[in-house]
């Protein structure tokens, strides 16, 4: 009887830490990018639609996705002419 309960207890034991060490390792890469990870800073462009059908919302559109069409290649200027 005490080798079944025993047994039973480390059964307990090791899924306890399974268990413990399978939650912390869902915080591990966060953690990571957090402490290794560089810092991008985006300027964004705020454009505020209003829709009958979805209501108020916010679309962001980047600065960095805006490209003066003086600074293209030349090949690409004459595809879209």
């Amino acid at each position: 009887m005490r080798k079944l309960l025993k047994k039973n207890r480390n059964r307990y034991l090791i899924s306890f830490i399974t268990l413990t060490l399978l939650i912390l390792s869902v915080s591990v890469k966060p953690l990571v990018v957090d402490i290794m990870g560089k810092r991008v800073v985006l300027k964004t462009l705020a454009i505020d639609p209003r829709d009958v059908f979805r209501g108020d919302y916010v679309s962001l559109n980047y600065d960095i996705n805006e490209i003066e069409f003086s600074k293209l290649d030349q090949t690409i200027k004459e595809n879209y002419i």
